[in-house]
């Protein structure tokens, strides 16, 4: 077992070792708007509840990160996390019923929305020149969601943690002006399902005073669309963003 171990290490060794690495660690601030509602329903009981109107959460920065490991000229294998977490109080101005509790007119509801993000990817590079690439990309995504609202008309928090895994394919392109001193870059990813659907589009222009470093002012926007059975989840969040990569 030992020697097989041994073997398994210098094989992957190797085949590291065949490609030129290169390394980009990019922290991200994303500062969107925030447009989310939900319905949960228990007993066949459950109303649609928008987030910022019927809550009264405000926006929040996201704070994130990106890693790229380039092997060789083409491939890619990308890991990102981004988390944020919404909070609301608000005097109701209407009844509603939310996973099987009942929150009156005139009530007053705390809320919080904790959204966590991983994301896994791989991309290849189709067309690859020293100023220019394009190609294709393939993300696996997990989301967690957790969404709580409390009363003071009620005893108990009202939690429905979820969790969602997507994997969803995509296309990007980079391109170099001034010798490479600005480049455009942005990438579109998207996946549909039965009456269900979530696109990620981002867009950013970064400049690179060196080599390795690069300062980054972009947009972007993503949309979630969840629907099973007689639930149904609707979030979207689309913002400026600011970030710095490190290339080693």
């Amino acid at each position: 077992m030992k020697r097989i171990l041994v073997l398994a290490a210098c094989l992957v060794f190797l085949s590291v070792s065949a490609f030129a690495v290169e390394v980009s660690v990019t922290p991200v601030y994303w500062s969107p708007d925030l447009s989310a509602k939900a319905k949960l329903e228990k007993s066949n009981l459950g109303d649609e509840i928008d987030f910022t109107d019927d809550l009264g959460m405000d926006d929040e920065g996201i704070p994130g990160v990106t890693v790229d490991l380039k092997l060789g000229t083409s491939h890619h294998f990308i890991f990102s996390y981004w988390s944020v977490g919404y909070d609301g109080r608000k005097t109701l101005t209407r009844d509603f019923d939310y996973n099987g509790q009942t929150y009156t007119l005139g009530s007053t509801v705390t809320s919080s929305f904790d959204l966590d993000s991983y994301g896994v990817g791989y991309a290849f590079d189709l067309l690859n020149s020293e100023s220019f690439r394009l190609g294709f990309l393939l993300n696996v995504n997990y989301y967690s969601m957790d969404p709580e609202l409390k009363s003071n008309l009620l005893p108990s928090t009202n939690s429905q943690k979820i969790d969602v895994i997507l994997p969803f394919p995509g296309i990007r392109f980079s391109m170099g002006f001034l010798e490479n001193k600005l480049e455009l870059a942005a990438q579109f990813a998207g996946l549909w399902w039965h009456g269900s659907g979530f696109w990620d589009g981002s867009a950013a222009l970064s400049y690179y005073p060196m080599k390795n470093l690069g300062i980054s002012a972009g947009y972007r926007m993503i949309h979630l669309d969840v629907s099973e059975t007689n639930d149904t989840a609707n979030l979207k969040l689309d913002g400026p963003t600011l970030s710095a990569t490190f290339r080693f």
